[in-house]
């Protein structure tokens, strides 16, 4: 492409923009500095000194303001200068931005066809793995120019085995969870449910057994008050003929009495006599 530069041509003369009478200025302001920086205000001069401030502001600002006024001007060439060369770059600077955005377009379009080659890639090699292609994020770097087929597929299918694993891992959790929990005779849904959330299975082992422990201490205090209150029943119960009277609360209950004869297993027996104890029925065993 040819050079361009060499047919700029410009009249450029030097500028000069020189204080001619600095060191009288320098001068005249050091002597009005020097008579107010050593000043100490006191309640008799407060006022006069807010008003040497004003007066001192304003010569500043006079100094400002000229300067303001001369670098204003002597830049205005320069601001021209900066026009006319922009307004020449200006069909440049809209080819350039339209090759710009075409590529830009272009280089996402080549992503956008090989993140779905890739996801394909992935998608069928998960056909013969336990890994979901859902769950296998797409790194970014594959997706750039530079790196190579081989590389992202090496790579993806390592993700896909790291996936297995994982898969596999957590399938023998949940059936050690499974068989620990048949050991302890409880329901593993809630506790399976805790893997998948995200705790270990040695934490859900931990929780299974505070919570079957928690659960037995709670029933043995809840059989022992059950157990207490009849008891405590009991003592204060006396039989008449055939009613039982509360001797606290003067409750009467009428009883009747039958002759039955139970056939069953020794264990289905120990059982029903249990069951009769606990809900305060009497009975004897016949000679």
């Amino acid at each position: 492409m040819q050079e361009i530069s060499n047919n700029v041509t410009v009249d450029y003369q030097v500028g000069k923009l020189e204080l001619k009478n600095a060191e009288l200025l320098k001068d005249a302001v050091k002597e009005i500095a020097d008579k107010y920086k050593d000043l100490i205000i006191t309640d008799d001069t407060v006022k006069s000194d807010k008003k040497t401030k004003t007066e001192l502001n304003g010569l500043l600002k006079q100094l400002e303001d000229k300067r303001k006024e001369y670098k204003k001007q002597y830049q205005i060439p320069l601001k021209d200068f900066e026009n006319s060369i922009k307004d020449i770059e200006a069909p440049l600077s809209d080819a350039i931005n339209n090759l710009k955005l075409q590529l830009n377009d272009y280089d996402e379009r080549l992503a956008k066809q090989k993140e779905e080659q890739i996801r394909s890639f992935i998608e069928e090699v998960c056909k013969e793995h336990k890994a979901d292609a859902k769950d296998i994020i797409i790194n970014p770097k594959w997706l750039n120019k530079s790196t190579s087929k081989k590389t992202w597929q090496d790579e993806a299918i390592q993700a896909i085995k790291l996936q297995d694993a994982e898969i596999s891992r957590f399938e023998i959790d949940v059936a050690n969870i499974k068989a620990f929990a048949k050991q302890l005779d409880v329901n593993p849904d809630s506790y399976i449910y805790q893997l998948n959330m995200g705790a270990s299975s040695v934490e859900v082992v931990q929780r299974m057994q505070q919570d079957v422990e928690r659960d037995k201490k709670r029933q043995e205090a809840l059989d022992a008050e059950i157990k207490a209150m009849k008891e405590a029943k009991k003592a204060r119960t006396k039989v008449v003929d055939d009613k039982r009277v509360d001797t606290e609360t003067g409750e009467v209950e009428k009883l009747e009495t039958y002759n039955l004869v139970v056939t069953g297993k020794h264990e289905d027996l120990i059982r029903l006599a249990k069951f009769m104890e606990e809900n305060d029925i009497n009975f004897k065993l016949s000679e």
